[in-house]
């Protein structure tokens, strides 16, 4: 029942799977239920909105995110939970094709909770990928990698920056680091035989309580002739977050 202290998660599982098969509107008429059931909870909403996301509802995956962003706003949530709820509603615009209102919301994010290792990532490795503010962008990742120093998305994500900026050598040394060192480690691609396939758990959570279950964490670059990979849209993409 609704009344569980246990309902979110089990809620929450339940979702997932029923994404985990392709079950959309199985996951929308649960999440839908869910949001009935306790209107007023964050948590009920943060499902529904990503039930939308995953039933390709951006328009009203967007609509509720904003809702949550205000609503916590207008409660005076504390700064991280702000900075993440931001995230969610910037990667789902990101997703939607509107990169500046994705921007304006990472940035904001990113000054309400500056030490939280996935926004920075996001936002920095986002500017690298459009080739904006490089330098700028190479600050955050330094930053990200020293909140997270094992990370071997984050540690990927620098080596990106560098090798933009023309530093082949600092990218190689990082890339190197995040294939052979990162957590989660790597597989060195040299030992890979044609196809290779990249793929990312989507995963973003909030303590124990997974949010998200569909950040898009994988991405093709170079006209598709690159795949990479990073935390958070995302990214997390993000744990939502320290995070």
């Amino acid at each position: 029942p609704a009344s569980s202290p246990y309902w979110p998660q089990a809620t929450g599982d339940a979702l997932r799977q029923y994404q985990a098969e392709d079950n959309h509107d199985a996951a929308l008429k649960l999440a839908l239920s869910a949001r009935k059931a306790r209107p007023t909870a964050a948590n009920a909403a943060l499902l529904l909105a990503q039930a939308y996301e995953d039933a390709g509802r951006n328009e009203d995956a967007v609509r509720l995110y904003r809702q949550i962003v205000d609503d916590a706003d207008n409660a005076r949530a504390g700064a991280s939970q702000r900075a993440v709820y931001r995230l969610l509603l910037a990667t789902a615009l990101d997703q939607s094709g509107d990169w500046p209102g994705a921007r304006s919301l990472l940035e904001e994010a990113a000054k309400l909770d500056p030490d939280n290792a996935t926004i920075l990532n996001y936002l920095g490795y986002s500017l690298v990928d459009k080739h904006l503010k490089l330098d700028e962008a190479l600050d955050m990742l330094r930053r990200s990698v020293e909140l997270r120093p094992r990370d071997g998305y984050i540690i990927d994500s620098l080596g990106w920056a560098y090798y933009r900026l023309g530093r082949y050598e600092e990218a190689a040394r990082e890339i190197e680091v995040a294939v052979l060192d990162g957590d989660p480690p790597q597989l060195p691609l040299e030992d890979l035989d044609p196809p290779v396939l990249v793929g990312g758990d989507g995963q973003v959570s909030l303590g124990q309580t997974i949010v998200k279950g569909n950040a898009r964490k994988v991405r093709r670059l170079a006209k598709g002739s690159v795949i990479g990979g990073f935390a958070g849209a995302t990214a997390d993409a993000f744990t939502l977050f320290e995070r």
